[in-house]
């Protein structure tokens, strides 16, 4: 099975030890999680050498080794100090009134009973330094300093996101490192405040119960338990409820018919994980998801631009953990589904050994997937965090149907192939509405889709500037005399009519023209609509200012509409 995890962060003291050494079933887990390929890194409050004298060989057995509660972290160029030390006039101070710590190198450890003291010095010195509990023990800790933001560091250097990392603790000072990484565990012995707060909590005490956990299917298979934290909320269910889906460790399919609104929703979900900081690839076919580029950390490549080629995808995303929006909708059908198969090799290998891009969302699934062509090379449809938008869920294949976890219906055309928890019955979902399904849960709910930060232009780069076909050209005429004007795309349409004399404007709008093209053929209902209303109120013996009203109108909807 794919494995959703690519490193895992493990407090010291009270997690992987009550004793202070390591015992043979923790080493064993340890030594079989690396072999496994995970990448592994001690997240302790320890000071190195105390540390280094009860695990001597912590450095062979950790990738990366965090001390001094995130203020020193230790890889392969050596130990590098985070943070200026804690102020020596501190440590003096605490001495004359009979408080001795023991100093590492950026933070000064000592005993909890020591704590107001402690508090009192740095309020009197007017320090910025922390003071954190870890239960018996104290660390005065120099500010903004936490294991958190410790991790965060190594994992920077691992070149791993905190979304393929889970973490495990057991006391106070873990808070923050729980709450780093995409999945939080405290052992069964950890403080109640801990527990929590995580998302899992072990229910076997000692070194037997974290080896289950970590040898067991959260860790090396795809069986993620549900972060509690990262959700995605797509809307509002009918008693008020928030309709949300997990943000990791699951599939989900976006299906309904033609102008339901699969792209909004689709754009929508797109928008609410990348606010969670996940990283995604976006296979665009009709250039329906480009507005996401005007979000941060979002680069969109593409459309009327040379595309990159397959096997350079994986570099924009790695760096910084980039997310990317593949317009391809000026390519030819075949040349679309050519593209697609061989970015889908490269993005499934590039997640294999990195676990990037959190999220590959395929829209046109049935075009990439379809079951006329072969199987995809090294697409995996069980692969957590995929996201499938098609029209026609009959032709995706069935293996790729069995990995769904999650179905949003917007009214499908065809529901045949559906899981049956997803079956609708019948039952389609009002406008503005979708039906939200997860595997295991209570059948189909409909709930109100929630608005979009991006505004979402249905095929903005396939009919805005690619030419389409003479027999879907737009023919400017006044009643029979041709113009030998014409348009071939939207912008040429709106240059066309901005141009054009009255009558011929007059003419076409009485004829109820320019609804009729939008909606047939750039099949964009909404904007047909907004046309359609101009077009019904003027009248025959309509003057000269109301036909450069409509002209208005009509350009303006197309402007909004297409070009934001």
């Amino acid at each position: 099975m794919p494995q959703h995890f690519r490193a895992v962060a493990l407090d010291y003291d009270g997690t992987l030890t009550s004793t202070g050494r390591l015992d043979d079933t923790i080493l064993d887990a340890l030594q079989t999680l690396r072999r496994e390929r995970l990448k592994l890194v001690l997240v302790t409050g320890r000071i190195p050498w105390e540390l280094l004298e009860l695990c001597p060989h912590a450095e062979e057995l950790f990738d990366r080794i965090v001390w001094e509660n995130g203020a020193v972290v230790w890889g392969v160029r050596g130990a590098r100090v985070l943070a200026p030390p804690v102020p020596a006039e501190l440590e003096e101070a605490l001495a004359r009134r009979g408080v001795f710590l023991r100093r590492g190198q950026a933070i000064l450890a000592g005993h909890a009973r020591d704590a107001s003291t402690a508090l009192e010095e740095i309020g009197r010195l007017g320090l910025e330094v922390q003071v954190v509990r870890n239960r018996q023990e104290l660390m005065l800790v120099p500010a903004g300093v936490s294991k958190g933001t410790g991790l965060f560091d190594a994992l920077g250097d691992l070149g791993i996101s905190r979304h393929s990392t889970l973490a495990v603790g057991d006391a106070e000072n873990d808070h923050s490192l729980l709450g780093a990484c995409e999945l939080g565990v405290a052992v069964a012995n950890a403080v109640p405040s801990l527990k929590e707060a995580a998302d899992v909590v072990l229910s076997q005490a000692g070194s037997e119960g974290l080896a289950r956990f970590l040898l067991g299917p959260a860790v090396l298979s795809d069986e993620t338990p549900e972060p509690k934290r990262f959700q995605a909320v797509l809307g509002t269910y009918e008693d008020g409820s928030v309709a949300r889906v997990p943000a990791s460790g699951v599939n989900v399919l976006v299906t309904g018919g033609t102008m339901s609104g699969k792209s909004h929703l689709t754009g929508l979900f797109a928008e609410r994980l990348l606010g969670l900081g996940y990283s995604l690839c976006v296979l665009d076919p009709e250039g329906d998801h480009v507005s996401l580029g005007r979000l941060r950390g979002v680069l969109t490549v593409g459309g009327n631009e040379p595309l990159p080629e397959p096997e350079q995808l994986p570099r924009l995303i790695e760096h910084r953990f980039g997310s990317v929006v593949v317009d391809l909708s000026f390519l030819e059908a075949d040349e679309k589904l050519a593209y697609s198969r061989a970015a889908l090799e490269e993005l499934s290998a590039l997640w294999n050994d990195t676990g990037l891009p959190h999220w590959l969302f395929v829209d046109e699934a049935q075009v990439a997937l379809n079951l006329s062509q072969d199987r995809v090379e090294g697409f995996d449809p069980r692969r957590p965090g995929t996201c499938l938008t098609t029209w026609l869920p009959e032709h995706l294949p069935a293996e790729v149907l069995e990995s769904l976890d999650v179905v949003v219906d917007l009214g499908a055309e065809e529901t045949l192939n559906l899981p049956a928890w997803a079956a609708s019955g019948g039952t389609r979902p009002s406008p503005g509405q979708a039906l939200l399904s997860r595997r295991g849960g209570p059948g189909p709910r409909p709930f109100t889709v929630a608005r979009r930060a991006s505004p979402h232009a249905r095929h903005l780069h396939k009919y805005s500037a690619k030419a389409l076909p003479i027999p879907q050209h737009f023919f400017f005429r006044a009643g029979a005399e041709e113009t030998g004007r014409s348009a071939a795309n939207v912008e040429e349409f709106h240059r066309e009519i901005r141009r054009a004399e009255g009558r011929v404007v007059r003419h076409h709008a009485l004829h109820g023209d320019f609804s009729r093209w939008i909606a047939d053929v750039l099949r964009d209902e909404i904007l047909a609509e907004a046309v359609r209303k101009g077009e019904r109120a003027l009248r025959h013996r309509a003057s000269a200012y109301e036909i450069e009203s409509l002209r208005t109108g009509v350009l303006a909807a197309i402007q909004d509409r297409y070009q934001g």
